[in-house]
């Protein structure tokens, strides 16, 4: 008795193993899952120029990030601006994907964003010393995300440890909605 009760058990753990691996993963309960997600946004950019002995060049610009059509599990979307004080331009880049994850076993369509800006500094706007990148990296996206913010400095003149108010610098909000 004690030997059927074993074999029933594992007999039924196998079938259900067996049955899972037939029917493949398991999807999401929402049938009507959107094929598509408009994604837009907006953005800020505080920048430092600093010009000592002289005083420092600031400036701060807004804009927008057109709304732009995914298709799941199609093209990235990307926009691309560029601003500049004095000598200091901050080129900033932004991608978003609607693709299938796994959460928890089950498939998930989900929006990802990733911001980068790179920082140059020389004698122009038109400069290309490339002097310092940062962003983030593969951060979900929803209809509330929080705000993207980090700071990229002049790393290659400075180093990444001198405090950020004592040198060329831009403070970088990027706010991201996928509808």
């Amino acid at each position: 008795m004690f030997k059927n009760r074993r074999l029933l058990t594992f007999s039924a753990i196998a079938a259900t193993a067996a049955t899972a691996v037939l029917t493949g993963p398991v999807t999401s309960a929402h049938a009507a899952t959107p094929t598509t997600r408009t994604v837009s946004g907006n953005f800020t950019i505080s920048i430092s120029d600093e010009d000592s002995p002289d005083p420092d060049d600031d400036d701060e610009f807004s804009g927008t990030l057109e709304p732009k059509t995914v298709a799941r599990n199609g093209v990235v979307a990307s926009w691309a601006f560029a601003r500049c004080v004095d000598e200091v331009r901050v080129v900033t880049h932004v991608t978003a994907q609607y693709a299938d994850e796994f959460v928890n076993g089950v498939i998930s369509p989900r929006v990802r964003t990733s911001v980068t800006s790179e920082l140059y500094e020389g004698a122009s706007c038109s400069t290309t010393d490339f002097d310092g990148i940062a962003g983030r990296d593969n951060v979900l996206t929803t209809t509330s995300t929080a705000p993207i913010r980090y700071i990229v400095k002049n790393q290659q003149e400075y180093g990444a440890n001198v405090a950020t108010n004592d040198r060329d610098n831009a403070d970088v909000t990027v706010n991201i909605f996928a509808r």
